[in-house]
């Protein structure tokens, strides 16, 4: 009987002693499922946070992209930028100084003149095809010219005047031949027409149409082009302006994925103006310019370029500053 107690008593410890321990083990699994969990969701929280991030952020693809458009908008001029159906609005300001001594006007010599010239312009390129656009160009310009003496051959006089209004209408049409593949460079060839839209002092007063040519080759990080033009105008009342050959060439790079620089030479030669078979002394030109210009991407499609203009040959003018916003 003592036996039988003694023996109740040890399973009845023992069983207790079973329960007390499967509850700790269970209190402290809780514990430990809990935490396991409340890490799980702060893991889940940090890899959707990151998720998050990474789709706001531009991809370095992406960032290559824009960078190369900054590169290729002050190349706009040179090559087929847009696509079938895109379209771009420029909006630009250009000013000019020119002092000379001893100018010659056909028989009239001007010692000393000083010229300065403002043109406000809007155009529109439009992409007709993928390898076709077209751009339209209207300036408005202001002439000041100040002659401080002349000593004339003929009944003729020159005065100071001031000049005002609507420049000569242009409109372009640029085709992409090829596009750069491997050594292979981009070449554009492009049409020219200028109307005789100008109000009196503000245009040359005669239609003219161009031809020319483009060669485009990057070079990373640089982009190098060669662009020729020859232009003839149409005579008016028996006086024909000479014809006009133009020569550029520069280069450009990016600094970062916002911002472009760039760097050119323009030289053009215009032969005499005559009148029916005689040449006018004097009036043949030759100009060449160093242009330095900067391309600044303020939003994804809109680009603001303002350029420096230094007059290298006698008969360039001295220095002209220009700025574009593109839109």
């Amino acid at each position: 009987m003592h036996t039988s107690r003694m023996i109740r008593g040890e399973l009845s410890g023992a069983v207790i002693s079973c329960f007390l321990l499967t509850a700790c083990a269970t209190t402290q699994g809780e514990g430990t499922d809990g935490k396991d969990a409340t890490r799980e969701l702060g893991s889940s929280a940090a890899e959707q946070e990151s998720d998050r991030a990474r789709a706001s952020s531009p991809s370095q693809e992406e960032l290559a992209q824009e960078a190369q458009l900054a590169l290729d908008m002050f190349l706009r001029d040179q090559k087929v930028l847009f696509a079938k159906g895109e379209s771009e609005f420029e909006l630009g300001l250009q000013v000019t100084t020119d002092s000379r001594r001893n100018v010659r006007f056909g028989e009239t010599i001007v010692p000393a003149l000083s010229q300065q010239t403002s043109s406000l312009s809007v155009q529109l390129r439009y992409g007709l095809t993928d390898d076709l656009e077209v751009s339209l160009r209207l300036p408005y310009s202001v002439d000041r010219t100040e002659v401080d003496y002349a000593f004339l051959s003929s009944a003729t006089s020159l005065q100071d005047r001031r000049d005002s209004g609507i420049g000569d209408a242009q409109v372009r049409l640029r085709y992409q031949l090829v596009r750069e593949m491997g050594y292979r460079p981009d070449l554009a060839i492009a049409l020219l027409y200028k109307a005789d839209t100008a109000d009196d002092g503000n245009g040359s007063g005669d239609q003219s149409i161009g031809l020319g040519a483009t060669v485009v080759k990057t070079i990373d990080p640089a982009v190098f082009f060669l662009q020729t033009q020859y232009t003839y105008a149409t005579a008016v009342d028996g006086v024909q302006r000479g014809a006009n050959y133009a020569l550029q060439f520069g280069s450009g790079f990016s600094l970062n994925d916002r911002v472009g620089y760039s760097i050119r030479y323009g030289l053009s030669y215009t032969e005499r103006t005559s009148v029916g078979d005689l040449g006018i002394r004097g009036t043949s030109q030759l100009a060449g310019n160093l242009m330095f210009g900067t391309t600044v991407q303020l939003s994804r499609n809109m680009f603001f370029e303002p350029m420096l203009s230094v007059g290298i040959t006698e008969e360039a003018p001295d220095a002209g500053f220009s700025f574009s916003l593109t839109f």
